[in-house]
């Protein structure tokens, strides 16, 4: 059964370190929006889009196939094993990486481009030796390294911007510089290249691991032609100028991730520990609806936050994004929410649904995507991914009802009407006092309908004591 305290714990130290350091880097989001323009911050975003695709095809997210099979390793030795023939992937994975992106920059020409190769690099390896201290269950570890890498980068990226005056370069030589410390502290700790050895290398095991990662990679592109692809769509047949203001809407909608990473980092952990538990199904009923009802509170409570804070917060060059916040974090939120179902399908080993419910969603964001952006420029974009980001979500959970008796109570219709109450008035009403009155409003209903669902888990809490 799930183990609350524990998954307790572990939300907490991710939250002490990974979101408190997403916090900081928030907090100095107004130094990008004053210093770079939209245009050069649109080429940054749609660099890192092409690097979140290319990256975890080259090294086949092989990340994921090491966290999930160590679950089924009890033994040190046997998780050392698993990591040395993760690390026999990655050096495959070096050379189809740089192949990859020498095709792409053939087209794209991107600027900076032996930067943006060696950060894509650092990209992988980072999520290999991040994994690989989850693998350990040290969290305390995990963090310590994500929150000095992300201390050095945005400290560096201070420096770098206002003192030195570099551009967009800056945020990937800070990137890297942070990511590299965070490696070099993990190795120091668990000492993986030491423990490589060449007689672990087994290619039974490696085919096993990629054999479960190859439908993620699937998903991967299909999940690109969602996000990534509608950058490339409002570059070109918008501008550059709006991509850049897509890239300032996408940020700040993140924080919606932000907030469900916190459980689904503990949940992940819970559903491998669990998965030969009879009884996981029975959390699996309850646990997807209440993420649901969570989810709609969040978004949107962020959704009239960001509107007050707008104004204030962001650099005058970026001011006209606003209009498409609503519709950006309703679709990262029906993404995060989707991401975290797919958890419950990674535990169960039944990646394939994973790949094709992506896919599905992603034929429909490409086959509309063209003609909104003809006719109604990037807010039609963000509307059709958004649009997109929901029927990935209701087809995961649709999947879930099926095979797993998921129901949803009347509750979710309750939270639902909210969010949907909250867009319209985004739109009604700009006085910040008024806003503020909504978004207390919003805070005491939220409280009153997840009364049952808090009063619940303090009651777990106390019999596991």
């Amino acid at each position: 059964m799930l183990n609350l305290r524990r998954a307790a714990k572990t939300a907490f130290v991710y939250f002490a370190g990974n979101v408190l350091s997403k916090l900081v880097i928030f907090f100095l989001f107004p130094l990008y929006t004053v210093y770079i323009n939209p245009a050069q911050y649109g080429n940054y975003d749609l660099a890192y889009s092409i690097i979140n695709l290319v990256a975890p095809i080259a090294f086949v997210q092989i990340w994921d196939a090491l966290f999930r099979f160590s679950f089924d390793s009890q033994k040190s030795e046997d998780k050392y094993a698993l990591i040395t023939n993760s690390f026999v992937v990655c050096m495959v994975g070096i050379f189809i990486y740089s192949i990859l992106m020498g095709i792409i920059n053939q087209f794209m020409k991107f600027d900076y481009y032996l930067y943006i190769l060696i950060y894509g690099l650092a990209f992988a390896f980072q999520y290999v030796y991040a994994y690989s201290a989850r693998v350990f269950l040290n969290n305390t570890l995990y963090v310590f390294s994500g929150v000095l890498n992300t201390i050095v980068s945005v400290v560096l990226n201070v420096i770098l911007i206002v003192f030195f005056h570099w551009d967009v370069k800056a945020l990937y030589v800070s990137a890297v510089i942070g990511i590299v410390l965070q490696i070099i502290v993990i190795e120091w700790k668990l000492r993986l290249i030491k423990n490589f050895r060449i007689n672990d290398i087994d290619f039974k095991i490696i085919q096993r691991m990629v054999k479960f990662s190859i439908p993620l990679c699937v998903a991967t592109i299909s999940y690109w032609l969602l996000s990534g692809y509608s950058r490339i769509i409002i570059n070109n047949f918008v501008g550059e100028y709006e991509v850049g203001l897509y890239a300032v809407a996408n940020r700040l909608a993140s924080i919606v991730t932000v907030v469900l990473s916190i459980f689904q980092f503990a949940w992940n952990e819970a559903a491998y520990l669990m998965a030969h538990d009879e009884d996981r199904k029975k959390i699996y009923k309850s646990f997807v609806d209440i993420l649901l009802k969570f989810m709609c509170w969040i978004t949107a409570m962020l959704i009239i936050f960001i509107k007050i804070i707008f104004p204030f917060y962001i650099g005058p060059q970026y001011q006209d994004a606003v209009l498409i916040i609503p519709a950006t974090i309703i679709g990262v939120s029906a993404n995060a929410v989707a991401a975290f179902i797919s958890t419950l399908f990674m535990t169960e080993k039944k990646t394939s649904f994973i790949m094709k419910s992506t896919v599905i969603a992603s034929i429909i964001n490409v086959a509309l995507s063209i003609f909104s952006a003809r006719k109604f420029g990037v807010q039609g974009v963000v509307v059709t991914l958004m649009f997109s980001f929901i029927i990935l979500l209701l087809l995961r959970l649709w999947s879930m009802i099926k095979q797993q008796g998921v129901h949803l109570g009347k509750g979710f219709i309750f939270s639902l009407f909210s969010l949907l109450i909250s867009v319209i008035l985004f739109y009604w009403i700009s006085n910040p006092f008024l806003l503020t009155i909504l978004l207390i409003v919003l805070l005491i209903f939220a409280l009153i309908d997840m009364r049952a669902i808090l009063q619940m888990l303090m009651k777990k809490w106390k019999q596991e004591k």
